[in-house]
Formats: structure tokens, sequence, C-alpha cells
């Protein structure tokens, strides 16, 4: 698996409009709980290392949601969400909350 990783990110890396790595997207709550949060946030850094042992100047990231919002990721280059919400006052409302998650890391939405 970790060769898959550093495969994709020297393919992809190497092209001048491509802004960093995802590691992953959306785990499903379920699946964090089954393994336990420590377990998934120990695999997704893993990940992130592997990433950076190819190119430590690429951005890495994984691409959250609210329902795992509290995996602690605090080893990423920036935050990335998905977000789905149907008025602007709760996206608002989350957006603040998701900049305090992301604290001085950048923060971007993936999809909204």
């Amino acid at each position: 698996m970790w060769e898959v990783v550093r495969d994709e990110v020297r393919a992809l890396t190497a092209h001048p409009a491509f802004p960093g790595n995802t590691i992953g997207n959306e785990i499903p709550a379920s699946i964090v709980r089954w393994h336990g949060r420590r377990k998934l946030e120990r695999f997704l850094e893993r990940l992130y290392w592997a990433a950076k042992a190819e190119d430590p100047q690429c951005l890495v990231t994984y691409v959250n949601y609210p329902s795992t919002e509290y995996l602690q990721l605090s080893f990423l280059d920036f935050a990335c969400f998905n977000v789905y919400l149907e008025s602007q006052n709760c996206l608002d409302a989350y957006l603040a909350r998701l900049h305090n998650i992301a604290g001085d890391r950048p923060l971007v939405m993936a999809e909204v």
C-alpha cells in the first residue's frame, strides 16, 4: 500500500498545476467507530509520511466530512472538508467551526 502512495505522489507532483495530494476521502463514521479513532488517525498519518517520503515538499491532506470531524489530524499540511448544507446560515456557522478545527492550517472546501 505504501508503494502505491509513493507511486502516485511521484506521478502527480511533477505536474506544475497539481496543488497537492489527498491520502483519503470520507472514511465512514461506522468504520472509524469499528476500528477506533486513534487507529484510523495513525493509519492516515502513515499514509501522510509515505507521501512525504517520496516528495517532502508536496502538500498532503485528507478530505474529511462532518460525521468524522473529530479525527485529530494535525499532521496534515492543510485541512480539507466536504460539506453539504442547504442554507447559507448553516453553511456560515459550520464554516466558522471548520476554521476552528483547521487552526493555523489553510482550510479547503473540496465539495460544497
